[in-house]
């Protein structure tokens, strides 16, 4: 009998959390609740979870730090970040903290529940990709280098902070120059996503977050379809 996956819930509303809890027990996960930033920290500290739903905005120290210290200490552990505010200045700092899904409130038990079962099968995928050898250790493409058995990227020589799940999507796109792909496509592969996209911004939050470390032009915008790689952008 295969172990239930635990997932953590860091909500400060409690009732929103305990609703988030029950809605993961029911379709067959161990969730737990606690209210606060240090009280997650040092709960993730001496029982990792499989999985972290963390909000943004809690007492003490903020779902930002908690998510900063989770990527130092428990970079394999998948978080999903939830605020109520639908910003994009919260979107990236939320992915740029380490955040692999975002969720904006009121979300539906649904959208929810794909995101977490897509999580988990992003979780199993990276551990197998992770026993596979790395044939392309290095890539330049014009100003920028990826140097991925050290998983940096250098944009006109200077290192650029990103995270893993950026460096995922970057790759994907550059890989494909010029060819447009759509959400659903990049959701599909990127966070193994299934089923309808668009509930969802996950997508269009990591674009705009490597647009602003890498330049705008680096992803085109084809509206109505989707994203694609400019490898002209990366040559001026």
């Amino acid at each position: 009998m295969a172990t239930k996956k635990r997932i953590l819930v860091v909500e400060d509303e409690l009732d929103v959390g305990s609703q988030i809890a029950q809605r993961l027990t029911k379709v067959g996960y161990l969730a737990e609740v606690v209210g606060d930033g240090l009280q997650a920290i040092n709960e993730i500290t001496q029982n990792p979870p499989d999985l972290i739903i963390l909000d943004i905005m809690l007492p003490g120290t903020d779902g930002l730090e908690v998510a900063r210290n989770v990527r130092k200490n428990q970079p394999r552990v998948s978080i999903v970040m939830l605020t109520a505010r639908d910003d994009e200045i919260d979107q990236i700092s939320g992915f740029d903290a380490g955040a692999d899904y975002y969720l904006t409130k009121p979300f539906s038990p649904r959208v929810l529940a794909a995101t977490v079962d897509a999580a988990f099968r992003r979780i199993e995928r990276l551990k197998k990709l992770e026993i596979e050898t790395q044939t392309e250790p290095e890539i330049t493409i014009g100003h920028l280098r990826i140097d991925y058995l050290a998983h940096q990227v250098f944009w006109k020589g200077d290192a650029v902070h990103i995270t893993p799940t950026e460096l995922q999507l970057l790759d994907l796109l550059i890989k494909h120059p010029n060819e447009v792909m759509s959400r659903q496509k990049l959701l599909q592969i990127v966070w193994d996503w299934i089923g309808d996209a668009s509930d969802t911004r996950t997508v269009d939050a990591h674009v705009r977050s490597l647009r602003s470390k890498l330049g705008d032009g680096i992803i085109r915008t084809i509206h109505g379809v989707g994203y694609s790689f400019d490898p002209q952008f990366v040559q001026n």
